[in-house]
């Protein structure tokens, strides 16, 4: 649903900016494409392979469509390294801890239960799950990136600075 409609905008694009120049092409992407697979990503975040990989294949190919180089041959992580853009995956993985982060410092009016750990004060006991779709549904995930993170990212005192800090972090991960 979300992939079929990011693939009809881009398919749109394509037809449309062809003949643009490479940074209208890219920020046509940005404008109109990448939202679409974002909204509210850090809480339908998928797990399962095959999604994440439709969802980065729109990437992909909105790449290929900023350098019109569509050979086979050619390499999308160059491309995607060129245009400095970061896996949808790991920008996915950095809104949840953001808002993770808002929530902790009452940022946002969102309710959810977090238990302290008793060993270390800037991390959250894990919440024992029974299935694999409650594991990965926001709470748990978050938690668990959350703890992934160094003490000097999560101690940070500026939504921005977490933001950017964390992204580093998330993106070496992914």
């Amino acid at each position: 649903m979300v992939t079929c409609k990011a693939n009809h905008t881009l398919s749109f694009l394509q037809r449309n900016v062809s003949d643009c120049p490479k940074s209208v092409k890219e920020l046509s992407y940005k404008a109109l494409v990448r939202p679409q697979v974002e909204y509210c990503s850090s809480i339908w975040d998928p797990h399962h392979k095959t999604h994440v990989q439709q969802i980065e294949g729109i990437q992909n190919r909105a790449a290929r469509f900023v350098f019109n180089d569509y050979s086979r041959f050619s390499s999308v992580s160059s491309m995607k390294a060129q245009l400095g853009w970061e896996n949808l995956q790991a920008r996915r993985k950095t809104c949840k801890v953001v808002l993770l982060y808002k929530v902790i410092n009452c940022l946002v009016d969102l309710k959810i239960e977090l238990r302290p750990s008793v060993v270390h004060p800037e991390k959250f006991t894990q919440m024992s799950c029974r299935t694999v779709a409650f594991q990965r549904s926001f709470t748990p995930d978050t938690i668990t990136l959350w703890n992934s993170l160094p003490t000097n990212v999560t101690s940070v005192v500026n939504v921005d600075a977490f933001r950017c800090s964390a992204s580093g972090v998330l993106a070496a991960a992914y």
